[in-house]
């Protein structure tokens, strides 16, 4: 019979030995956060800050994947993330886990890339080594368990610490028409617009300046003289004014964000966005602050603009993207008023600077400022969404809004591709993307605005033929040759001409519209039995 001394003993031992163990325990788990956040330093990720967004994607794990080489290298990778994952499971509840590990446990679920974005063509794998059955079954499995943990870390981030959707383009172009569709979709979209009984889901800037967006983007336009420049080409004390400013918006947006999505119905929302015409200006800025943010370009054919009635950007920006032009003037003509007159007249829907007599100069001011803006921030966009440095954009799509007003099938292919640049199969399936696309055009179809939208596009010819009696596109004295002569590259560019006649230089200038590539084939899916989506009513936020 043992002494109970003896066992007192025992236990008494014992506890030293307990709360060894569990201390050994808590070190292995420790080394293990660590290396795995060692592991993503080196491969180049960039931890959230105040004000910037984390990347959902790594440059370098994505060329690795390109390869061919990284099947065990990523394997290892994963297997080391996984086993983190799970011992800080084990450590936390999630309700209860702290903002600063909360972000670094996101971050390490995020060092590879969604499952979309490895759908790597064969052809581009290395022809010299055909791969094994085995090899291919691990890049599979890796690609697998890459997709999970980047698909749980999305899932687990809230609203506010996820990249926005950024919509940009000329004003009048059609950007809300765009937001409309991303509102049905579960996008929180911030306005400063409210209190008249509905949204126009624009941001003035206020954050940035009290005279709202325009100081800042005239600050960075004096230097660039375009919408496609490089940060490093700007004064660095302008760059770091403008970027802090533009990071303490982001604060302010996201702050908006978290209280929005508070009030709203739990699992209303799946990401957030906002909407300014002039945001395309900015697009170095948003790919610093907004890392793998979605920007959608909205373009509409410039000689429709030129005769839009809205036109302060002329007086705002033109002096800046044609600096010699505008020294050029005399200084009686250099005044707001004289740019862009107060009078004009209609022509059908065709505002026209004709008070007291024609007026041509205002309307080619503007469709050199379209032109010049839209090829710029294409220009800037595409190589963004394209680089491979933290810097840059998630995605970055052009849509063009007469699309949106056509025929369904147009009608489809730009909003298909719209909503994939936002979602991932994986979020949102082709079908379920499809039946949201052919419910919109239905709806459109039946409203009552349907008819006067479709009227205000291609009304530039009533107000060319009042004037010029014919619509020749190549004499510049004409108002409708001079228009089209200025802004022919975007024309041609964005698929609005045919015919090329102008010298584009096609090494730093995109060619021919080639449509919406992300697009899906609504037609080829079994569509029955797809409810109409709801009408969505956000509130002002």
């Amino acid at each position: 019979m043992p002494r109970i001394g003896k066992t007192s003993r025992k236990s008494t031992q014992q506890q030293p030995r307990t709360n060894k163990k569990r201390g050994v325990r808590c070190t292995h788990i420790i080394f293990l956060v660590i290396a795995a956040i060692f592991i993503a330093v080196l491969a180049n990720i960039r931890w959230a800050v105040i004000g910037k967004e984390e990347p959902a994607t790594n440059a370098e794990g994505h060329a690795l994947l390109r390869s061919g080489k990284s099947d065990a290298v990523a394997h290892n990778l994963q297997e080391d993330i996984l086993r983190a994952e799970k011992e800080l499971e084990k450590l936390r509840e999630p309700a209860q886990m702290p903002e600063e590990i909360y972000g670094r446990a996101s971050q390490i679920q995020k060092v590879a890339p969604p499952s979309h974005q490895l759908a790597i063509p064969s052809a581009q794998a290395p022809a010299a080594e055909k791969p094994s059955k085995a090899g291919s079954s691990i890049k599979e499995k890796s690609t697998a368990q890459i997709s999970a943990a980047a698909a749980r870390a999305a899932a687990t981030r809230p609203i506010e610490r996820t990249p926005p959707v950024i919509v940009g383009g000329t004003d009048g172009s059609g950007t809300r028409g765009v937001v409309s569709l991303l509102l049905s979709l579960g996008v929180l979209m911030l306005t400063d617009e409210g209190g008249d009984g509905g949204c126009q889901y624009d941001v003035h800037g206020k954050e940035l300046h009290p005279s709202g967006w325009p100081p800042v983007v005239q600050r960075v336009l004096r230097y660039s003289e375009s919408a496609d420049y490089q940060l490093g080409d700007l004064p660095a004390s302008d760059r770091k004014a403008t970027t802090d400013a533009i990071a303490g918006m982001a604060r302010a947006f996201r702050e908006r964000v978290r209280k929005g999505v508070a009030r709203g119905k739990k699992g209303a929302y799946t990401r957030w966005g906002f909407k300014a015409p002039v945001t395309m200006y900015l697009l170095p800025f948003w790919a610093e602050v907004f890392p793998d943010a979605t920007f959608v370009h909205v373009v509409r054919d410039g000689r429709d603009m030129a005769f839009h009635w809205l036109q302060s950007p002329v007086k705002r920006y033109w002096p800046h993207l044609f600096p010699e032009e505008y020294q050029a003037l005399s200084p009686s003509k250099r005044t707001e008023n004289s740019l862009i007159p107060t009078s004009g007249s209609y022509e059908g829907r065709a505002y026209i600077y004709d008070v007291p007599k024609l007026n041509r100069a205002p309307h080619f001011r503007i469709a050199e400022l379209w032109s010049k803006s839209n090829l710029g921030a294409e220009s800037a966009g595409r190589r963004l969404a394209s680089a491979p440095e933290a810097a840059h954009l998630g995605a970055f799509l052009t849509v063009r809004s007469e699309d949106f007003v056509t025929t369904e099938d147009r009608y489809a292919a730009a909003a298909s591709a719209l909503l994939r640049s936002v979602y991932s199969p994986e979020s949102v399936s082709d079908h379920e993307l499809c039946c949201l696309v052919t419910s919109h055009w239905s709806a459109e179809q039946r409203s009552t605005g349907w008819v006067k939208n479709v009227a205000n596009y291609g009304k530039w010819r009533l107000a060319v033929a009042k004037y010029d009696g014919g619509l020749d596109r190549d004499d510049d004295a004409t108002l409708g040759g001079g228009i089209t002569g200025r802004a022919r590259w975007a024309l041609e560019r964005f698929g609005y001409i045919e015919d090329k006649r102008s010298t584009v230089d096609q090494r730093s200038t995109p060619g021919k519209w080639e449509g919406y590539a992300g697009a899906v084939d609504c037609a080829a899916l079994d569509l029955t039995g797809c409810q109409a989506a709801a009408a969505h009513k956000q509130k002002c936020l």
